[in-house]
């Protein structure tokens, strides 16, 4: 199968164990709440049956878990949110691709869940450039 061209990763759901520092501090904040994505991962992994997840089937979920060294030198866009449930499992995803050899960029976007690349302008241009970068060397 053909490899990726590259990954784009914004507010990425990472791990289904939700059990981050972010998760204690913003899962009541209504912009994504912790209670909708607990639902999801759940919806998930039990194909929509009311069944306890297994802790190999957390496991095998977890983005975590991954061995990303084959797809080194593959760019990579991780964007994180400060105030978001999310943000520790994104941040440290971003620094495992990083650690495994993709080329990534990690952008933190001042403010809340899919709200932060829109009104930061800094983390909106971090991204758009990604994007414009990325796109480029596909046409050649």
């Amino acid at each position: 199968s053909a490899a990726p061209a590259f990954l784009a990763m914004m507010y990425p759901m990472v791990d289904p164990t939700c059990s981050s520092a972010s998760w204690s501090a913003f899962e009541d904040l209504p912009s994504n709440p912790g209670s909708w994505l607990r639902w999801s991962w759940k919806a998930l992994l039990s194909g929509g049956q009311d069944e306890c997840i297994s802790e190999d089937k957390l496991r095998e979920a977890s983005l975590f878990h991954i061995d990303w060294s084959n797809l080194k030198g593959l760019k990579a866009l991780v964007l994180v949110a400060d105030f978001d449930t999310l943000k520790d499992e994104g941040s440290d995803l971003g620094k495992r691709l990083d650690a495994a050899g993709l080329d990534t960029r990690l952008a933190f976007g001042q403010g809340s869940h899919c709200l932060a690349h829109k009104f930061d302008d800094a983390a909106g241009e971090a991204s758009l450039d990604w994007w414009r970068e990325v796109l480029c060397e596909e046409q050649r």
